[in-house]
């Protein structure tokens, strides 16, 4: 039998960056952020903490595969996340640049009542002071839908 866990190990960190409680990366397909330089320090940010975002590849195909290929992948590969929290917002900008992320697709609105269902990381860009620079260039939206290309 084997002892590996199936979902990545909580910690009170890694437990404070997920959206949901009851929804867990699985171990064997876990993003892995890459450390960067960070201009804060504090005694509870650990090496897993800074690595960590609640995100896993996934395969798949679509009918437009070649509108996702130019990441190398022939539109096979894909990552699904929760959608950050506020404060985690530039661990989430690191995930799109350090995999090369082209599309974002959102599959929930921002606010279901009065309950946040996600940060909108569209405006809430990393500050001036952040190791990663975004920038919109284009922000089209109708009533229901809203699109972002990096």
């Amino acid at each position: 039998m084997d002892d590996k866990p199936i979902f990545v190990t909580q910690t009170i960190e890694t437990k404070r960056r997920n959206r949901y409680a009851n929804i867990l990366p699985l171990e064997c397909s876990v993003v892995r952020l890459a450390s960067m330089p960070t201009t804060a320090t504090t005694s509870t940010t650990t090496s897993t903490a800074t690595t960590y975002i609640n995100a896993n590849y996934i395969s798949g195909e679509v009918a437009a595969a070649s509108m996702f290929s130019s990441n190398g992948n022939d539109g096979q590969q894909y990552i699904a996340c929760q959608a950050p929290k506020k404060q985690y917002l530039e661990e989430f900008w690191q995930m799109v640049w350090q995999e090369n992320i082209p599309v974002i697709a959102m599959m929930t609105k921002c606010k279901e009542g009065t309950k946040v269902k996600a940060t909108p990381y569209w405006s809430e860009l990393p500050s001036a002071t952040s190791s990663i620079q975004v920038q919109v260039e284009e922000l089209p939206s109708d009533d229901l839908n809203i699109v972002r290309r990096r």
